[in-house]
């Protein structure tokens, strides 16, 4: 008859570490998802992974974890939150870069002055809206609705609103 662990037996089980893994493969593929499009397909392969990894450990390896309250759950949930205007801001950038889609370049007129980059959100030229402009709308959406969250969420939460 084959013997079986104890469930307070075993390693501890380090939650923090987890979460970290996990908000790291977040905040990469959506600081660089939009110039490396094969970052989505790994990190949900890589999530996956974690999640099926974690599961089989937690029942048969790692001991059974204290209980705990939700305190490290809405850290990991609120800081989470931001990645997706990370993935819009950054995406407008790479996407409006002149020097990549354009050929546009400039000299640097001295040494110690930095070359533009032609990034702008309103320019002179007769077409102001690019190719770029919908990451750009959506990204100033979605920093109005934090700041909305950051300075009234009580009084959302009072009526309903919540993120």
């Amino acid at each position: 008859m084959a013997k079986y662990k104890n469930i307070y037996g075993g390693k501890e089980y380090l939650i923090h570490f987890k979460y970290s893994e996990f908000l790291n493969i977040t905040y990469i593929t959506m600081m660089y998802g939009i110039g490396i499009p094969l970052l989505f397909p790994v990190a949900a392969l890589a999530l996956i992974n974690a999640y099926i990894s974690e599961r089989i450990l937690t029942a048969w390896v790692f001991k059974m974890p204290p209980a705990m309250d939700n305190k490290l759950t809405k850290n990991a949930l609120g800081m989470i939150k931001l990645a997706p205007l990370f993935l819009l801001f950054n995406g407008f950038w790479m996407v409006d870069n002149k020097q990549i889609f354009e050929n546009v370049w400039s000299y640097m007129k001295l040494d110690n002055h930095p070359m533009p980059s032609h990034h702008y959100i309103i320019d002179d030229s007769p077409h102001n809206v690019h190719h770029s402009s919908p990451l750009a709308i959506m990204a100033a959406g979605g920093f109005i609705l934090v700041l909305l969250q950051a300075f009234f969420g009580d009084i959302l939460d009072a009526f309903g609103f919540t993120l």
